[in-house]
């Protein structure tokens, strides 16, 4: 987890030191939390209108866990009855122990964040030491707060004890709200969060102005087949036969209804959003405790890249993937659907310079025959992608690659080489030809270029 979330956190202490709740660090002595965690902490009856004048007692469990703070409340906005946003703002009594980070709060009041992956941590009963949640997130609700799921069994739900935390999304790598309330039905993984937005209108002397943060968003196209697509496939009984013999009927499981969802065969259930939204997740992390004061933001642009139904919007993705670069990655089965290969056919961009292609097998490829007829469906719709890859040994350029480390180590290059521009790396074409006489491997087809497998002789 980045040391910027971690080193913000807040333990909000009772008056006998008990945890009650959370908060983390916005300024250099500004925290906030929800108003009813310090109603909790100090024992208030409810509703309250006004602002109490007791002290708060809270620490940095990641700092210094033990060595109590004080602070007062200088901002209230308690929610009763539905009214009222529930937040609290502190001040810091003194100078706030010495590592300590505070987080940026993202906006992005008209930011799409359906299906962004997030993560929290609180301090539920019994884990004074805290817990981590993850999840996605949905959309806002009538009064403003935005609901937050985990649909995955089993697993860690957000519960009470998570109140004033910050919910962290990985996508935007920045906070985007504050948990807020939890949905006690049981067996229902469902919170909701006061967005980041809703906090800074209410708080107004809220001092952001030192995050000095930049980001170079890169747009990302996932080149897969939906869950309705894989079936029509299926149905058409028109997959090779080695590809038919490959239990079709498990793989087509991988699909989803969103294309960004789809389920590399990784020998893991992340979805190749989760892959890279945790990837990217770390590269800022690392360039955040190095002092980069830029990081990176994903763009996901998947649903506008295949939406013949808005041309205008269509070729306006085309456009930027060619003229900022980007990431464009390829499900190999997914070509056989004749909607990709006809919206493939019609979009020039993948073969762009700028445009950095990942092709991933979701079936073995260590067999010859498999290998080809992959590589020949990828070289109909990609062959200047196939050739900065198999010829020109282009980094950006991998085809075949379906081991989740190595997916990793790739999107750990190539996401910062995109988001500094760098194209991919020039070659002589004489050490390539020397490099290719001396070489033992044999061309043999993309399976065995990726795996760098021995050839059978």
């Amino acid at each position: 987890m980045t040391e910027l979330l971690k080193k913000s956190i807040v333990r909000i202490l009772a008056e006998n030191c008990k945890v009650v709740g959370a908060g983390f660090l916005v300024g250099d002595d500004q925290i906030v939390t929800c108003a009813h965690v310090i109603r909790d902490a100090l024992g208030l009856p409810w509703p309250n209108p006004n602002p109490p004048e007791a002290d708060i007692h809270l620490d940095f469990p990641f700092i210094d866990q033990g060595k109590v703070v004080k602070a007062k409340v200088v901002h209230w906005d308690p929610r009763d009855s539905g009214i009222g946003n529930d937040i609290a703002g502190l001040k810091l009594a003194g100078y706030p122990p010495r590592d300590v980070k505070f987080s940026h709060l993202d906006a992005g009041a008209d930011r799409d964040r359906w299906g962004h992956r997030f993560r929290s941590l609180g301090f539920p009963k019994g884990h004074d030491n805290g817990v981590w949640v993850s999840g996605e997130v949905l959309d806002e609700r009538a009064d403003g707060w935005v609901q937050l799921v985990d649909p995955r069994v089993p697993g860690k739900s957000v519960e009470g004890g998570f109140s004033g935390g910050p919910v962290w999304d990985d996508e935007l790598s920045a906070v985007i709200g504050m948990i807020a309330s939890v949905d006690k039905e049981p067996g229902v993984k469902v919170a909701f969060m006061i967005p980041s937005q809703v906090i800074l209108d209410s708080w107004s002397d809220l001092d952001q102005k030192s995050v000095d943060t930049r980001y170079r968003d890169i747009p990302i196209v996932i080149v897969a087949m939906t869950e309705s697509e894989a079936n029509e496939v299926i149905a058409s009984q028109s997959l090779p036969d080695a590809l038919s013999q490959e239990n079709p009927e498990v793989w087509a499981a991988q699909y989803k209804g969103d294309r960004n969802a789809w389920v590399p065969p990784t020998g893991t259930d992340w979805s190749i959003r989760q892959i890279i939204g945790d990837m990217v997740f770390d590269i800022n992390s690392w360039r955040t405790e190095n002092g980069n004061p830029e990081l990176i933001r994903t763009k996901f642009v998947s649903k506008d890249f295949f939406d013949t139904g808005n041309q205008e919007e269509q070729e306006n993705i085309w456009g930027e993937l060619e003229e900022s670069g980007g990431i464009i990655i390829v499900d190999s089965v997914s070509l056989f659907h004749p909607f990709i290969e006809e919206v493939l056919s019609q979009a020039k961009v993948c073969h762009r310079r700028k445009v950095a292609v990942l092709g991933i097998a979701p079936v073995s490829m260590d067999t010859h025959n498999m290998s080809h007829i992959l590589e020949g469906k990828i070289g109909k719709r990609f062959q200047r992608s196939l050739n900065r890859f198999a010829g020109r040994f282009e980094e950006l350029c991998v085809f075949g690659m379906n081991y989740l480390p190595a997916i990793e180590h790739w999107l750990f290059r190539v996401l910062q080489k995109t988001a500094s521009g760098a194209q991919g790396i020039q070659w002589d074409p004489n050490t390539l030809r020397k490099f290719r006489r001396q070489s033992r491997w044999k061309r043999q087809g993309i399976g065995v270029l990726a795996t760098r497998g021995e050839p059978q002789r």
